[in-house]
């Protein structure tokens, strides 16, 4: 350490507070990076590692290093490669330093803290969460500093853990915040997300009611509906302390923390939200052909947000669904009205995160802009809307927070500059001192240009010229040729090649008056500007309000656009069990399709009728879809939408469970069967009378008569239940169910078969299919002649049951109707049976026959 640098010991004094962290070690014009810093940012920036000495000659220290003006995108860079970064700035003037200059870590940056525009994704929640846990439950808190959304909720009960895994699915939170030396099980649980290890203090409940009540300025949690809730309070006091750890000015966007009353929404698991494509997509976790792409009609991001929301947790309340869905009626039953208000919503900005980055000082001059061009389009967002009663439960407290658009107007320069370290963002007229120092500077410009005409007359050099430049400030050039022109009292500054540089007394005072004006002026606009923010921050819960509203008339516009665009219907939502969707299609999948038209279906339980529909059918039918998309349609009912049908009566679904497909789970060793059962497990130990439960080919990752056996006793199960289900199979065997279930009703759908060719007619009827189609779908799939013909004569002769004298199914051969038989599963014929073939039973006596007995079970036992 002694033979390092003085500013090597500095940055690894500073680095050593910041371990887990990327240091930017700001130098001048540059935030570089060391020793093994500087090979992950490197790597991760695909920027050159470099190096300099440490002191001595053999030994280099590797570096590199990025702009300062250039952080925000090398900043993104590294969050999106998934690392943490520690800012360190330089916190006095070099110029003023006595020795090296004074840093500190001012932000470190993660993602579950992420503030800044540019580091977030406008459509989807920033969240941090964090995990505490006992023997007796499970604690959960999630914060999003860039909108102050701050929820806590607890988990009980054997089933606490899949509630967590669950939740955690709906919500992606970016960062997971746990205890440390968590069990194995909890970390298995959390597999997949980005975690955090805190120390005990952070999770401790006296601590962090402690930490809690102090930050929100209340002596009691009660008020927030945390009376006992010990669990859910350690959890959200980790989340103040892992801020307040990292980037405190944040703190300031968390006023209030809200509890989560468990049963209020629907509760989709994780196998429903990746089976349903609703966010994510199977193919490769993007957006493209998923349920939110179809549906996203916003026009701001808040709206976006919500209508992610809430896709993701549906409503369980008919009375609370309708409410929505009458909003999103009344604009689509006005078109005029749809159109004027989408078009206004697109001159609003995201407004939500533009005030609590305000509040959490970590503004631009953007965010105030942005912020009042929002504001101002609040009153023509109300007006637009007068007298449309269904929205009156979102207009009753609408706020225009016309104060505070005054204010800004007043306050903030339209063509102000991209940052507060340039002068401008404070406009003319708001403050008397501010505008006589920019007069001086305007005017001083013309002072300059003065005097150069005069110091061409006086001293007769016509190409004289006064220019400035950063290092040298303002001078005189005269070129070579004249130099001998120059008077006495001219100074030199610098020699060119073809000029000289002076300065005069004259010229030096102007300079000085000059500095000294920018310097006054930088000190008032710095303080105006922290005022401004400070007054602006006042009115952040009034904005939120503001936002909020916003955002629920922008979700309930995009729906009624969505439903215009694509010709949904409302659906008559209600507390019974129905269900009855008429003309239904999958609103994904239709959009999709260029070559042939969706062929839309029909589904119908009613009250007392059978509620467990098998559907059986060939591959390639249609059956997925079906299943998919009667799930979808009972989804956007209680999400408030309008679904994809000609007509639609929906009773509430307290879950919706899907079992299609083992795609995601495969890669963490487990079979196909297995995760199979396991989901199927899930949903029959959770499902209710109230849910809605689609399954797809149960049992098929087994031997036939395991897989049809585990098939039909689900399905019992689930009749008895009597929950809502569509059941899909390519077991014909568990049609025969209607027969001994009275809830069970069969369909199929439709195919033609013409001269070995299938038409896939894509239409569910009542009655099951009478064949399979199995070795056509495998044409169509592109199997080789032969095989299929081999298939074809496995087929018939399996379909005549015949079997060998070994009891087992036998075939004859692929080339020739001579050979003899052979068996499918190649077989030696048991000595037992050839006794039994050769035994000549109709001489037998009784002492024969117990002695051929006798004989027979010999063979067996050997």
């Amino acid at each position: 350490m002694s033979q390092l640098t003085p500013l090597m010991r500095q940055y690894l004094a500073i680095k050593e507070q910041y371990p887990d962290c990327v240091l930017f070690f700001r130098m001048g014009d540059f935030y570089e990076m060391f020793f093994e810093d500087a090979k992950v940012a490197a790597r991760a920036l695909n920027i050159a590692l470099t190096s300099r000495d440490k002191g001595e000659d053999t030994d280099k220290t590797p570096m590199c290093g990025v702009p300062y003006h250039a952080l925000e995108t090398y900043l993104a860079r590294m969050v999106k490669a998934g690392h943490k970064v520690a800012i360190c700035e330089q916190v006095e003037d070099p110029k003023e330093a006595k020795g090296i200059v004074r840093r500190e870590v001012v932000r470190v940056v993660t993602p579950g803290t992420l503030t800044e525009d540019y580091l977030l994704d406008e459509k989807q929640a920033n969240l941090l969460a964090a995990v505490s846990f006992d023997a007796e439950g499970i604690g959960l808190a999630c914060a999003d500093l860039s909108t102050g959304a701050f929820t806590a909720r607890e988990f009980h009960g054997p089933k606490k853990g899949e509630e967590l895994a669950d939740e955690l699915a709906r919500i992606l939170p970016r960062e997971v915040l746990l205890p440390a030396e968590p069990p194995e099980e909890m970390e298995n649980l959390l597999e997949g997300y980005r975690l955090e290890k805190a120390d005990f203090l952070a999770f401790d409940e006296e601590e962090a009611r402690k930490r809690l009540t102090g930050h929100l300025g209340v002596a009691s949690l009660d008020g927030f509906g945390l009376a006992g809730r010990a669990l859910a309070i350690a959890s959200a006091g980790a989340v103040v302390w892992y801020v307040k750890k990292n980037a405190p000015d944040a703190l300031n966007a968390l006023t209030a923390v809200r509890w989560i009353h468990p049963g209020e929404e629907m509760e989709l698991d994780a196998a429903t939200l990746r089976n349903l494509e609703i966010l994510q997509n199977l193919a490769d976790g993007g957006r493209e052909g998923t349920l939110v792409e179809v549906l996203d009609k916003t026009r701001t991001p808040m709206g976006a947000r919500l209508l992610r929301e809430r896709l993701v947790k549906p409503l369980k309340d008919p009375k609370g669904v309708m409410e929505r869905q009458g909003a999103v009626t009344a604009f689509f039953d006005d078109g005029a009205v749809r159109e004027k208000y989408r078009a206004l919503l697109s001159d609003v900005g995201d407004f939500e995160r533009c005030i609590g980055r305000i509040a959490g000082k970590s503004c631009t001059p953007r965010d105030f802009s942005s912020l009042l061009r929002s504001l101002k389009q609040l009153p023509d967002l109300r007006v637009a809307v007068d007298g449309m009663e269904a929205l009156a439960g979102i207009m009753q407290k609408w706020d225009n927070v016309d104060d505070l658009k005054t204010l800004l107007e007043k306050a903030v320069n339209p063509n102000h500059p991209a940052t507060f370290k340039d002068l401008g963002f404070i406009r003319k007229g708001y403050n008397a001192e501010l505008d006589e120092i920019r007069f001086f500077r305007e005017n001083a410009a013309g002072a300059v240009r003065a005097m150069e005409e005069k110091e061409r007359a006086a001293t007769g050099i016509s190409t004289l010229k006064i220019g400035y430049n950063k290092i040298y400030g303002y001078y005189i050039e005269v070129t070579s040729k004249h130099a001998e022109k120059v008077p006495a009292g001219y100074i030199r500054k610098q020699s060119l090649v073809n000029c000289e540089r002076f300065i005069s007394p004259e010229l030096k005072e102007i300079e000085e008056k000059l500095v000294s004006s920018e310097e006054r002026a930088r000190v008032i606009e710095t303080r105006l500007t922290e005022e401004l923010r400070a007054a602006t921050a006042t009115y952040l819960e009034r904005v939120r309000a503001a936002a909020s509203a916003v955002a629920r008339l922008d979700v309930a516009s995009a729906l009624a656009e969505a439903a215009a665009l694509h010709g949904y219907c409302a659906p008559a939502v209600t507390d019974g069990n129905e269900l009855a969707l008429e003309d239904s299609r999958h609103p994904v999948i239709e959009r999709l399709m260029t070559e042939e038209n969706f062929v839309p279906n029909d589904i119908k339980m009613d009250e007392g009728a059978p509620r467990l529909m098998v559907i059986t059918g060939p591959n390639m039918a249609g059956k997925s879809t079906y299943l998919r998309q009667v799930a979808l349609a009972v989804l956007m009912a209680q999400a408030g939408s309008y679904v994809a049908a000609k007509s639609a009566r929906v009773g509430v679904a307290d879950r919706i469970f899907t079992r299609v497909g083992a795609q995601d789970r495969l890669q963490k060793g487990l079979s196909t069967f297995m995760v199979e059962m396991v989901e199927t497990a899930n949903i029959l130990n959770n499902a209710t009378g109230k849910s809605l439960v689609v399954l797809d080919e149960i049992g098929r990752g087994t031997s036939t008569f395991d897989g049809i056996s585990i098939a039909w006793a689900v399905a019992e199960f689930l009749a008895r239940l009597q929950a809502r289900t569509v059941f899909a199979t390519h077991y014909h065997e568990l049609t025969d169910l209607a027969l001994t279930e009275p809830g069970v009703s069969n369909h199929n759908v439709t195919v033609k078969e013409y001269r070995e060719h299938l038409v896939f007619l894509r239409k569910v009827e009542a009655g099951p299919a009478d064949k399979s189609y199995g070795i056509q779908v495998a044409r169509l799939a592109g199997l080789p002649k032969d095989v299929l013909k081999r298939a074809r004569a496995v087929l018939r002769q399996l379909e005549k049951m015949e079997f060998g004298a070994d009891g087992k199914p036998v075939l004859k051969g692929a080339d020739s109707a001579d050979e003899p038989q052979i068996s499918l599963f190649d077989a030696r014929r048991h000595p037992a049976v050839e006794l039994l073939k050769n035994a000549d039973t109709n001489s037998m006596t009784p002492l024969d026959a117990l002695n051929f007995l006798h004989k027979l079970k010999e063979a067996l036992e050997g």
